[in-house]
């Protein structure tokens, strides 16, 4: 029974190191792709930045209806940009408790 235990206790440590090891290369991957100069242009600057920009216009439109669409092209890119942040910061913790073997 002591040798089942101790295996499964090793499987689950393993599985967990490697969820570890794969939030760790998601946030490098993204690191990549944000120090790529065509995803800077496309993703961080115009649609994060500027679609945000423009669209903050329309929020005073009185039709509805441009409001609601304005608003929602807002929302979408603070979701990309907040999920980019989410994905830094789990790869950052996994990569610490990785070095710490704390997991």
């Amino acid at each position: 029974m002591t040798n089942q235990t101790n295996s499964a206790d090793s499987n689950d440590l393993e599985l967990a190191k490697e969820a570890l090891r794969k939030d760790v290369s998601l946030a490098e991957d993204l690191e990549g792709l944000q120090n790529d100069e065509r995803f800077q242009r496309v993703f961080l600057e115009n649609f994060c930045k500027t679609v945000v920009e423009e669209e903050a216009k329309q929020l005073i439109s009185a039709n509805e209806m441009v409001r609601e669409a304005a608003l929602e092209k807002i929302k979408a890119a603070k979701y990309l940009e907040a999920y980019m942040s989410y994905i830094k910061d789990v790869g950052n913790a996994a990569k610490e408790d990785l070095l710490k073997g704390d997991f």
